[in-house]
């Protein structure tokens, strides 16, 4: 098995790619900015 890479991530549809260490800040950041930006295209499509 080849390890993730933030391309091949990118190429499988995966919008956002974070490696470990990650701090708990910086995760939950990236969560809220991706919830974020689903709830704008959401809102774009009604």
């Amino acid at each position: 098995m080849e390890k993730m890479s933030e391309i091949r991530a990118k190429k499988r549809g995966i919008r956002k790619y974070i490696e470990k260490p990650f701090d708990l800040k910086g995760l939950a950041k990236t969560i809220r900015d991706l919830l974020d930006q689903q709830n704008i295209e959401s809102a774009k499509k009604q």
